[in-house]
Parts: structure tokens; sequence; C-alpha cells
């Protein structure tokens, strides 16, 4: 009541849209959603081009994320907001949450392409056997266009072909499945560090583990460890620690492991320590843009 009055004493469109975008933000908090996504219309109508609208959309993409956890509305909304007022204070962070939310549909989509190729490649392997091919007549999957989803590109007779002649084999079964694992971690890790959703991380952890893949064992070891250190199961994570120190002691994160645990680890200094060391040292000398060429070059 009290905002609906103070709205009615201003005559700006300035204040008055900060004012319509503190009711929105009232209503959220309160739960009253309808009330809400009105009132961020209502600041999108009137105030067009500004920084007001740009927090507006900022502000409805958080509701999707967090509230409704649609994370498709979530991205269309953090892409809004990310070019409506450039100069906004809230334009960095929406376009670092419409990347992340990029990379979460980009790992999505790989997933299910790879998985229908690699079920695909199973159905071939049987009709291999069935048809008791000879070692020159084999089966395999020629992948012309692997941009779009797998859903879309079994639809197209020009984009997956079978051919029973020697064909040119360009992915494997065993890549495919290398491809599902690869972009299931990755997934799992966006969650964890990036949209901070510990279910959600756990769970495609889970499924990674299910795999046989020894490539990402030992980082799904100490992805876990991290991700029990965080829901505050010191007991898990000590066991998954104690399995990296006494299996994968040699990779980092073996190490990591040894360090976490008070093991004094000799590390082997590499060429990107002296990188950060001499980054550091531009830092402390005010030599900004040096600094910043030289991190981004290790991030990198």
């Amino acid at each position: 009541i009290k905002l609906d009055n103070l709205r009615e004493d201003y005559y700006t469109n300035e204040l008055r849209a900060q004012i319509d975008l503190e009711i929105a933000n009232t209503y959220l908090t309160m739960g009253k959603y309808e009330n809400a996504l009105d009132y961020y219309e209502l600041v999108d109508s009137l105030y067009k081009n500004t920084d007001v609208s740009a927090k507006s959309f900022y502000y409805r993409g958080t509701f999707y994320e967090n509230q409704m956890n649609d994370y498709g509305e979530a991205k269309f909304y953090y892409d809004k907001a990310k070019s409506e007022f450039t100069a906004s204070e809230i334009t960095l962070l929406a376009t670092k949450k419409f990347l992340i939310f990029e990379k979460y549909f980009h790992f999505h989509n790989e997933i299910k392409k790879y998985d229908s190729i690699y079920n695909l490649l199973k159905v071939l392997d049987t009709l291999q056997t069935i048809q008791n091919l000879t070692q020159t007549d084999t089966m395999s999957v020629v992948i012309l266009d692997t941009t779009t989803s797998t859903s879309d590109t079994l639809k197209k007779e020009n984009d997956i072909k079978v051919h029973t002649t020697k064909p040119t084999v360009l992915i494997s079964k065993d890549s495919a499945l290398y491809l599902i694992t690869k972009n299931q971690f990755e997934l799992a890790t966006l969650f964890l560090l990036d949209i901070e959703r510990l279910d959600s991380a756990e769970y495609w952890f889970n499924i990674v583990a299910t795999t046989d893949s020894i490539t990402f064992r030992p980082r799904l070891l100490y992805a876990l460890a991290h991700l029990a250190n965080l829901q505050k199961n010191s007991h898990a994570a000590d066991s998954l620690y104690n399995i990296l120190i006494e299996d994968y002691s040699d990779t980092k994160y073996g190490q990591h492991a040894q360090l976490f645990k008070g093991i004094r680890v000799i590390e082997e200094k590499t060429r990107y320590d002296s990188l950060y060391e001499k980054g550091m040292d531009f830092l402390k000398n005010k030599r900004y843009k040096s600094a910043f060429t030289l991190f981004k070059k290790i991030y990198s």
C-alpha cells in the first residue's frame, strides 16, 4: 500500500519505474507470483530499454530458474536482460546466467544425440549378427550432420545412412558412449559449480558412475568428494579421498586429495604456475591489461 501511494506522489518516469519494479519484487518475495509477473510486464511495456526493464527481465529469469525450475524460460529472460540496456549493472550477471543455461541445453542435446547414435549402432550390431555378415561386409553409421539433435537427424535420410558394403566409419559405439559420458559429466559439473543444484549434480554424477569409463574415474571421485563436503557428509568425502590417494596418487586429483588430508605433496612446477606468478606480479604493479592477458591464457 505504501509503495502504491508513493507511486502516485511522483510523476517522473524514472522514479515510477523504480517503484513499479519494487512492487513487483515485493510481490515475488511474498509468493504472489501472478501479481509479481503482472508488474514485471508493466515495467517491460512502460519503460523499454532502461536499467529498470533490464532488471525486470533478470528478476523474472531468477524466478523461473529458482521457483519454477523452468530453465528454458529462465534462459529466455536472461537473454532479454543482457541486451535490454547494456549499461545496466545487471548486464554482466544476466550474460553469465544466459551462458550457463546455454551450456545446460547444449549438454542435454549432445547426450540425446549420441545416445540415439549409440542405440542405433547397437541395433546394427544385432543385425550384423543375425545376417551373418562377412568381415568385408560390415555395417556402420556415417554421420553427415552432427550439428542437429539426433532425433531430428534420424528423420532425414540424407543425414544418417546405413551401408552394408565397405563403408567409412566416422564414429564407433565406444566413441558414442564416451561422448555420452563426457557430456553427462560436464552437465553434473555445471549443476555443481554454476547452477548450484546439489541434488541434480549428484543425480548426473551417479549416472556417470554406472559406466565403466576409466577416463572419468579420478575426476568423478574427486567431484563426488567435493559434493559430499558441500552436503556436510565428511565420512563419505574422507572415503572417496582415500580411494583417490590409494588408486590414483599419480593424478592431480590424487594429489589434491592428499593435500586436503594434510599429506605433503611435492608437485612439479609447470609453465602455467610460472605464468600465474608472472600475472600476479603484473597485478601487484597495476599492469592490469598484461595480467588479464596471462590469466586468460592460463584459463584457455
